[in-house]
């Protein structure tokens, strides 16, 4: 398995930055998902760029749990 993947919200899911926390927001359904702190910096990571790998590494075991988390609102892609 390639463990260098890249992760992309789904089109109609939108991250939204708070001062601290974070919120997706589904705009398709009209659904909020409040993130925490750790939650957003971790997939602001994943948007700016770095593979799921790298993340992983950096942050620890706590990111595979978020990695679970936001599985349903979006998808894993390999680098181009």
């Amino acid at each position: 398995m390639n463990s260098r993947k890249y992760f992309m919200l789904n089109d109609p899911c939108q991250l939204v930055e708070g001062v601290v926390r974070g919120a997706i927001y589904s705009l398709k359904s009209g659904e909020v998902y409040s993130i925490n702190k750790n939650a957003k910096i971790f997939l602001k990571s994943l948007q700016d760029g770095k593979v799921i790998h790298d993340v992983i590494v950096e942050y620890g075991n706590l990111s595979l749990a978020f990695a679970h988390f936001f599985n349903p609102l979006g998808f894993f892609m390999p680098p181009h």
